[in-house]
């Protein structure tokens, strides 16, 4: 075993844990997998495996209300995320004329339900960020999923009870009457690193490869 590179993906590691420590949450880019994401219909009690190809997960009409549903590291106990964010990338190949009153993104909290109405997609990947917080007037609790009077505003007291444990979590596929055609992308959970924590990390990242350098410059050869 090389002993240095070893040293040095040790220090990388720690160094990369101290800034994840900062704030909890979870991601898919989806790079070489699905990475455990699965497509479902609305309520969530029937799925199939999701589509992966070139780098997005994909799905047609898989089900009469078709979604891409999260899998297991994106569920549990959200209450230190309440006020953070929930992004990702969709696109659909055409909506219906009343698409954009489709839910966006749900969570849900056994028989609880928060509806996320950030709009429908475009054709072209299309950037969906989600408010973690009641303050974010997109947010209902309970309806259909597919009309935001529906439902009801949350209060921040309902809104954290959710979060508190989170049993699922999807994102829309179904913003058409007949063939849909999906695809899903960077899904992010929580905040990101602050750019002083980032600064940090390029800092931390390259005494440690000074040092690893110098290491190899000044050892004496052998003979």
């Amino acid at each position: 075993m090389n002993t240095k590179k070893h040293t040095l993906g040790a220090l990388a590691l720690a160094l990369l844990s101290g800034v994840g420590a900062q704030a909890a949450g979870a991601g898919s880019t989806f790079d070489v997998n699905a990475d455990g994401w699965s497509v479902s219909d609305l309520p969530g009690t029937s799925s199939v495996s999701a589509s992966w190809e070139a780098g997005v997960i994909r799905t047609d009409d898989q089900f009469a209300e078709t979604s891409f549903r999260a899998p297991a590291k994106f569920l549990g106990n959200w209450s230190s995320l309440y006020g953070s964010t929930l992004s990702f990338d969709l696109t659909e190949v055409s909506i219906d004329s009343n698409g954009a009153d489709y839910y966006t993104a749900l969570i849900g909290s056994g028989d609880q339900v928060l509806y996320w109405y950030g709009g429908a997609p475009l054709p072209t990947f299309s950037t969906f960020v989600a408010s973690l917080s009641a303050a974010d007037t997109r947010w209902r609790l309970g309806g259909t999923g597919f009309n935001p009077a529906s439902g009801a505003a949350p209060t921040e007291a309902q809104f954290q009870t959710i979060l508190g444990n989170v049993t699922r979590l999807q994102i829309n596929a179904e913003f058409k009457t007949g063939p849909d055609d999906s695809r899903l992308d960077n899904v992010l959970l929580g905040p990101v690193p602050e750019p002083a924590s980032l600064v940090l990390l390029a800092l931390g990242l390259g005494v440690v490869i000074t040092r690893v350098s110098k290491t190899r410059t000044q050892r004496p050869s052998k003979g």
